[in-house]
């Protein structure tokens, strides 16, 4: 915002020229300290397309914004009576009756309408999202359960890391719906309790750790959600035993290893009692040690403890133990099945630059040395080991 102040010598006053994303307003500020109208002036945008006679006038006409064709009418800033219609050309009714185009109504009661079930904890329904121009996701469609343990699989760039910000609500949506627990993500009343749902780890823990001690940072999340003091230390102790980090208590987190870090940011989640916890890269910084840590630890919260698990990786081996792969390209998911169905067809997926875990890739050779009998698409040593041990006690073939 720019403010320049004029003295006019042909009027008693000194004039104040406003300019506020490229509209300028004056304001005439009388001089004489009475104003026998009570009023401060006149503020008016001459340059402006649409009339505004008084910033809180019961008049004022927005019309063609953002010049795409769509008109609004809008009684007064403080006004009552505002009518938004068509604010971005999308013929999208100011009652959202048609949301975005997909038929939603306004009390969203037609959700499940897109496929999902109360099952259901997250959902996306025709997204797209642009960034820089380019789509980094585009015509995104699929549900996910609660209690799954779900792997997004891509190159870098392949839009990933978007979808994951979008189930969280850290972004919304150009076009489409997100939904999480049947709440749609762009609606600003349910935003905090979409936010409680899933707890988000990053790809560098020290961006997210912000405690002097592993204690402090575990504590600083269920702090802020105003859970009783008991309570707390109760959350405090149970994450941090779960994720094996209580003999950190007192360590400052700089003292960490990169997979102990890992689990601190875990933990801190943890005591916040999430539904899901969403991890993007979070182990592509971690040496083979350290990812191993930081699986073991989310498939144990996984399976005993129920808590939905969204992977983002890049690391096929990763991607074994899901109950299912939702592969990613060029902004659109292109696959979803269960690593066994999706790594058994490995042609389609090294047609889009990923691979097979090393495992499938051995049991691969085998077969083309002439060892029948051995599946396609095993993708961890517990599947490689049931499928190889008849055969060594039968000797081969």
């Amino acid at each position: 915002m720019e403010n320049t102040r004029l003295n006019n010598p042909d009027m008693q006053t000194d004039d104040i020229f406003i300019k506020f994303r490229n509209v300028t307003f004056s304001y005439a500020q009388p001089n004489d300290a009475a104003d026998d109208d009570g009023a401060h002036g006149d503020m008016r945008a001459p340059a402006a397309a649409a009339g505004e006679p008084g910033l809180k006038g019961a008049d004022n006409v927005k019309s063609d914004i953002k010049n795409d064709g769509g008109t609004a009418v809008e009684s007064g800033f403080n006004g009552e009576d505002i009518v938004k219609s068509d604010m971005k050309g999308d013929d999208c009714a100011s009652d959202k009756s048609d949301i975005k185009g997909y038929g939603g109504t306004a009390d969203k009661s037609d959700i499940k309408g897109y496929g999902g079930t109360a099952d259901d904890i997250f959902g996306a329904h025709g997204v797209v999202d642009v960034y820089d121009r380019d789509k980094a996701v585009e015509d995104v469609t699929f549900n996910i359960k609660r209690g799954e343990f779900v792997v997004f699989l891509g190159r870098n760039g392949s839009g990933k890391s978007t979808l994951a910000k979008l189930l969280n609500a850290l972004i919304f949506p150009d076009s489409g719906v997100v939904t999480v627990k049947n709440m749609d993500t762009s609606d600003p009343e349910h935003i905090w309790e979409i936010r409680r749902t899933s707890g988000m780890v990053f790809q560098n823990p020290d961006n997210q750790i912000v405690g002097t001690t592993v204690e402090e940072d575990v504590a600083f999340g269920v702090e802020n959600l105003g859970v009783p003091p008991d309570e707390i230390r109760a959350r405090i102790d149970a994450s941090m035993a779960a994720t094996g980090i209580s003999e950190f208590t007192q360590r400052p987190p700089y003292q960490l290893s990169g997979g102990q870090k890992q689990r601190v940011a875990i933990a801190g989640i943890l005591a916040m009692k999430p539904e899901c916890v969403i991890l993007d890269e979070a182990t592509s910084m971690l040496d083979p040690d350290g990812r191993r840590e930081v699986l073991n630890l989310v498939r144990k919260l996984n399976k005993e403890d129920g808590i939905a698990v969204i992977l983002i990786t890049h690391h096929m081996d990763e991607a074994a133990f899901a109950d299912r792969v939702f592969v990613v390209d060029e902004g659109r998911v292109t696959a979803s099945n269960t690593p066994r169905e999706l790594f058994g067809d490995s042609g389609r997926i090294k047609s889009i630059g990923l691979d097979v875990p090393q495992i499938t890739g051995i049991f691969e050779i085998l077969r083309e040395r002439g060892f029948t009998g051995l599946p396609s698409g095993v993708t961890n040593i517990d599947e490689a080991y049931d499928a190889l041990a008849p055969l060594l006690k039968g000797g081969n073939s």
